[in-house]
């Protein structure tokens, strides 16, 4: 009898970490290209967050349509066509970068169709692994923080030898080139459509949009996703305008900051993953809301860099914690479930800091930045109370 890590091909596994590195990439990117292309348009302030919102625009529709077209048995298509979508519209950015115009629909393809397919491995790994959801998710989501730490660190390379900041999209698409040949070859997916899923006593058989777990499983990744953004967006100018760090050092921070968060879930997925799934996220949110407050109230570095670290290691498990939860609640419904999950985290990563902004406006950067571990707390409370009135085990 197959083993579940022997149902998803190792090629397709293999892919699978490879998309999301890519788009971890060229997700962390867009953070550090907004000075080379402001400068190269002359963009006015206003103008200057337009790449980001396109591109959490294009996520965030992503997140909608898988919920409502995903099933195992489109896996391939899926996989194939938007692989070759994403490789696209990388390349394209290299040969159309000389319209702003242009760059705009580019970035929103490039999150529509990267988010897809994060939302396609996402869906299958559920579907596959049921019996350790949350062991290879956080090793899937672990590709996708490393990529968002070297994405940057590529773009300090290439800008420091060439002002041609659209160069990061050739390697990026280079590396994707090999993503179509992998999804397309049909019999890779011999074993996981001959596999019928496990029933799992804890599933529940109503509808997710009925359910109250559900909206809760919602809110709660609608606000993780938005504190983690938050925390890594407004961390940097945190250091930099109340702590006096040059803006290249405090940029050092995000580096920080996810690079535990990789060892987090390699920890998590080596150690942890058998552990209970509501503890371990009340243990993480809660965690983590006590060392972020930690990292803004210190006023020594070597502290704040450390209180980073565990700030990172706590809420490393949290996003693939609760799709594994949510994956072990409705398990017959993980298509719906991810969709819903990525479209409420991009809104939540689009939402959050924004709020944040619009606090340190009123009261200063150094209450405003406050309000990240009050969400992070909130977290914890909303899932220690769902355990408790639920009475459905994870």
């Amino acid at each position: 009898m197959l083993r579940e890590s022997d149902l998803i091909d190792k090629k397709i596994r293999a892919a699978s970490y490879l998309v999301m590195l890519v788009f971890g990439m060229a997700n962390g990117s867009i953070g550090p290209l907004l000075v080379p292309i402001a400068d190269s348009f002359k963009l006015r302030i206003a103008e200057v967050g337009y790449p980001v919102v396109l591109n959490s625009m294009g996520f965030f529709s992503a997140g909608i349509f898988i919920s409502f077209v995903w099933r195992v048995y489109r896996a391939r298509f899926l996989l194939t066509f938007f692989s070759l979508f994403f490789l696209f519209s990388l390349l394209s950015m290299v040969f159309l970068h000389n319209s702003m115009e242009v760059i705009l629909p580019l970035l929103f393809f490039i999150g529509l169709s990267g988010g897809v397919l994060h939302g396609s491995t996402n869906s299958l790994f559920s579907e596959v692994f049921v019996n350790s959801r949350a062991r290879y998710l956080s090793i899937l989501l672990m590709f996708f923080g490393l990529g968002a730490v070297v994405g940057p660190l590529l773009v300090g390379i290439v800008l420091t030898y060439t002002v041609r900041w659209y160069l990061v999209y050739l390697f990026f698409g280079i590396i994707t080139f090999p993503l179509p040949l992998f999804f397309g070859r049909r019999k890779l997916y011999r074993n996981i459509k001959s596999y019928v899923m496990k029933k799992d006593s804890n599933c529940l058989r109503e509808k997710p949009v009925t359910s109250f777990l559900f909206w809760v499983i919602i809110l709660a990744n609608f606000l993780a996703i938005g504190v983690q953004v938050a925390f890594y967006s407004w961390m940097p100018f945190f250091l930099a305008k109340e702590r006096s760090l040059s803006p290249a050092v405090a940029s050092y921070s995000v580096s920080v900051f996810w690079l535990s968060i990789i060892g987090g879930r390699a920890l998590f997925a080596r150690f942890f993953h058998k552990s209970d799934l509501y503890h371990s996220l009340i243990l993480g949110t809660g965690g983590a809301a006590l060392f972020f407050v930690l990292s803004f109230i210190s006023d020594r570095m070597i502290l704040t860099v450390l209180f980073l670290i565990f700030s990172g290691l706590f809420f490393s498990f949290v996003s693939p914690g609760l799709r594994a939860l949510g994956g072990n609640i409705f398990s017959k419904h993980i298509g719906f479930l991810t969709g819903v999950i990525t479209a409420s985290g991009s809104f939540g990563s689009m939402f959050l800091p924004w709020l944040v902004g619009q606090i340190s406006q009123k009261i200063g950067v150094s209450g405003g930045v406050l309000i990240i571990p009050v969400f992070s707390g909130a977290i914890a409370i909303i899932l220690a109370k769902l355990r408790y009135f639920s009475g459905v085990k994870a």
